[in-house]
């Protein structure tokens, strides 16, 4: 299973470098939007590239699903029902 899947099928909110006792990627700690890259190696930003995929995916699949549950929504109850944010 590589990196991306593992994110996935956990379904992380923090994407961290010990998932079930494994070194995850080459990941150190807590990985962050705007995190310094620069002592970074090749393989640690690939890891990271690869975690990040992992939760656009995510992030993109829980999209389709409240687009979802709004069409329905708005199927049940008539209307326009508005969309929080």
């Amino acid at each position: 299973m590589d990196d991306a899947s593992i994110v996935q099928s956990l379904g992380c909110k923090h994407m961290q470098d010990d998932i079930g006792g494994a070194s995850y990627g080459g990941l150190k700690g807590a990985v962050s939007v705007g995190d310094d890259l620069y002592g970074l190696s090749v393989s640690e930003l690939q890891a990271r590239i690869s975690a990040f995929t992992a939760e656009i995916t995510r992030i993109e699949a829980e999209l389709v699903k409240k687009r979802a549950e709004l069409s329905e929504a708005e199927t049940l109850f008539g209307g326009s029902a508005k969309a929080k944010g």
